[in-house]
């Protein structure tokens, strides 16, 4: 075995049997009855019973959300038997976007549904649709125009996506439109399956599927004991992280690599591997890189040192690639580097230790990278992770979501090839002018750091410790949400939140109500319903006005706000509540509500409030009228008031004496107070609430407004 550049030994060639059977596939709705190799876990069980019921309720594209272990491929597996075709093909396509991801698909479907006739599209394997039940393709494959042309639409009832939170790349959507997949009246089903659905880029995933039917995610599956915990040891370098720019949700990778592949660093991470192997007796540790150079450097100063290390990028060849994994698994190969080429569908369970030498901003790839080594294993009673750039920051809870950015990526002008390139193409950068002369000098370092090294061989590096990820998490949820880090998830929201007190914020999407409580150290999402008049008659007005019916609850704001989200924004978008015009209904029950307090703050008749609401939008009328029929007294309400005619005398008075308790220059403190609804000075009121909330209770938290064109920046009143 040689640990050199290239390997030439050890090579093998897998092969997945192919079973055929001479009677048509038969396809129904009734439950899995047909032996396998695979027997379903509950909660697998689950996920295909909660798929199939969304199905027959007339939903198109579901979503399934698994953690990394979890079983996605044998899920689908298990569902495509019992598929139930609502046009005249019955064919099913398992579209995934990298080799080995193809070939453990075809692999597992045909263990479990042996009697299935199966072929993969990828390369230059080119197999007979027409006889074939199921064809595992390729998406660098299909979406050349010449592969996808031998499809026809008509002949297929399902198409599944393996690692789905790619789906908006173009490439696959160029796949999916050639299936009419994203039409309105589409007569083919789209499944999805991920361990995460946050892209890094934003786009919305929304665009392809409707809704999230199943999920479970990394803690849950640690608690249960399907997925190994870990032991995260953290070594502090020295990097300034504020001054890298970003693009896309993560690091800029040339900047990137420029901070990380510095012989100091890669000291710091040999070290800190050595350290721990001997410690902990690892045995097989899988690291991640920014670049190739990168790559080839630290696993040349581990090779320098002792360590049997290889590395794979994506410019490794097929052949090769496969020699290493398997030495890796062998246990011939202790230490294997790569740059993102194992971040999706790689199944190694005997992956013992990770190094996480790669900072991401992105918390779905860490999630992928950490997924790497949480495999159950006999050899293994949990798995030690190594966070060089304190990556885990972000936490592992990820709260799955069909929500992005949409379009504006697009209207800032950045390409759509670049746009969706993130997540789908590898971070190498391997092609180079002047390769020869950037080799001799990644050469020159990697002896630099192994004599470093060398001199410090006596000396121990310090780590913390982190056992499991229950504690990980309990350290990030400890700390309280304060004002800022509320008002920062509420602005972040798809949808615009009205606050309505202190402690409750609500939103009005036709004729749903949704609020946020705060109690005490959590944070509760409830649907409201307001009780009829003539039942609060009958109690003599002892009946509560509304009913709250709690959906979520969570000591994070952020995964509740997308929950909401989830829940809300396909029917803002459908609804039109952004750019459809107030209705004169809403504008005279608006005048109806408030023009006893416009006369009495502001003098103001019910015209002048409705030569106001006339210029509004929907959604900004409906919010008003929710918070009106919560309290005409709710800080909403007057919040808009303000807006529209400016702050009541009492309240003028009260803010500048706020303010010159802030700054002693009564001329500033003049320049706080807004001079009436002509001049609109959004300047003056938002200094005027920033100078509220100094001295305001610390739970005050203020939030935009329903117009996001007129306000930019959020207020409260």
């Amino acid at each position: 075995m040689l640990l050199g550049r290239v390997i030439v030994a050890g090579i093998r060639l897998l092969r997945y049997p192919i079973q055929r059977c001479s009677s048509k596939f038969v396809l129904s709705i009734a439950p899995y009855s047909v032996g396998s190799e695979i027997k379903l876990r509950d909660y697998q069980e689950t996920a295909v019973h909660k798929t199939l019921s969304a199905l027959e309720r007339g939903l198109k594209r579901p979503a399934i959300v698994l953690a990394t272990g979890g079983g996605k491929t044998v899920v689908m597996s298990h569902l495509i038997p019992q598929l139930k075709s609502i046009n005249t093909g019955d064919k099913v396509l398992v579209l995934a976007h990298k080799q080995e991801l193809v070939r453990q698909a075809a692999s597992t479907i045909s263990k479990i549904i042996p009697g299935a006739r199966i072929g993969i599209d990828m390369l230059t394997s080119k197999p007979d649709i027409h006889d074939k039940d199921i064809v595992v393709a390729s998406v660098p494959t299909l979406v050349y125009k010449t592969r996808l042309d031998r499809y026809n639409p008509a002949d297929f009832k399902a198409i599944i996506l393996d690692e789905c939170h790619h789906a908006t790349a173009h490439s696959w959507m160029k796949i999916l439109k050639h299936f009419q997949a994203l039409d309105e009246d589409l007569k083919i089903y789209v499944i999805g399956f991920t361990a995460t659905l946050e892209r890094a880029d934003g786009i919305s995933l929304g665009q392809v599927f409707q809704e999230i039917v199943f999920e479970r995610n990394l803690i849950t599956m640690i608690r249960a004991r399907e997925l190994c915990d870990v032991r995260l040891s953290k070594i502090n370098v020295d990097i300034d992280w504020s001054k890298l720019r970003t693009h896309l949700g993560d690091f800029v990778q040339k900047e990137l690599a420029e901070v990380v592949n510095k012989d100091d660093i890669n000291v710091t991470v040999t070290r800190g591997l050595m350290q721990l192997k001997k410690k902990h007796n690892l045995k097989s540790t899988l690291v991640f890189c920014v670049d190739i150079a990168h790559c080839k450097t630290l696993c040349g100063v581990l090779q320098r040192n002792g360590v049997k290390a290889q590395y794979v990028t994506g410019n490794t060849v097929a052949h090769e690639r496969r020699a290493i994994l398997e030495d890796f698994r062998r246990g011939e190969i202790e230490v294997l580097c790569n740059v993102l080429v194992f971040t999706e569908g790689t199944d190694i369970p005997n992956i013992d230790s990770l190094v996480l030498a790669r900072p991401t901003q992105s918390k779905s790839l860490l999630i992928q990278m950490i997924g790497r080594g949480l495999r159950l294993h006999q050899d293994k009673s949990v798995c030690n992770v190594i966070d060089m750039v304190d990556a885990t920051r972000h936490g592992f809870n990820t709260t799955a979501t069909l929500l992005g950015i949409e379009k504006e990526l697009q209207a800032k002008g950045i390409a759509e090839d670049e746009i969706t390139s993130r997540m789908e193409e590898l971070l190498d950068n391997a092609v180079l002018v002047n390769a020869a002369e950037n080799e001799q000098k990644r050469l020159d370092e990697e002896r630099q750091v192994f004599e470093v090294l060398q001199r410090l061989k006596h000396l121990g590096l310090k780590f913390e410790t982190i056992e499991g990820f229950a504690e990980l998490e309990k350290s990030k949820t400890d700390k309280p949400m304060n004002s800022q880090d509320i008002n920062q998830a509420l602005r972040n929201s798809k949808v615009t939140w009205a606050r309505l007190g202190y402690s409750r914020w609500g939103v009005s999407v036709g004729r749903e109500n949704f609020v946020i409580n705060r109690e005490e150290d959590q944070f509760v999402l409830s649907e409201l319903t307001f009780v009829p008049l003539e039942v609060i008659f009958a109690s003599k007005f002892k009946s509560d006005r509304f009913r709250l019916r709690p959906i979520r609850k969570s000591n994070n704001i952020k995964e509740l706000i997308l929950a909401a989200d989830n829940i809300l924004y396909g029917k803002v978008l459908r609804s039109g509540f952004k750019s459809r015009p107030v209705t004169t209904k809403q504008v005279n029950f608006i005048v109806s509500k408030l023009k006893a307090k416009a006369k009495t703050i502001y003098d103001k008749t019910p015209e002048d409030i409705a030569s106001e609401v006339c210029r509004w939008r929907l959604g900004r009328a409906s919010n008003l009228i929710f918070a009106a029929k919560i309290s005409v007294n709710s800080l909403w309400v007057k919040w808009e008031l303000a807006h529209m005619f400016g702050y009541s005398k009492d309240t003028e008075g009260r803010i500048k004496k706020m303010a010159k308790q802030i700054d002693k220059d009564s001329k500033l403190s003049e320049n706080f107070i807004p001079r009436g609804p002509g001049s609109r000075v959004r300047e003056a009121i938002l200094e005027a609430e920033r100078a509220l909330g100094r001295i305001a209770e610390t739970n005050a938290c203020s939030i935009k407004d329903g117009d996001p064109e007129e306000l930019k920046s959020d207020s409260s009143g």
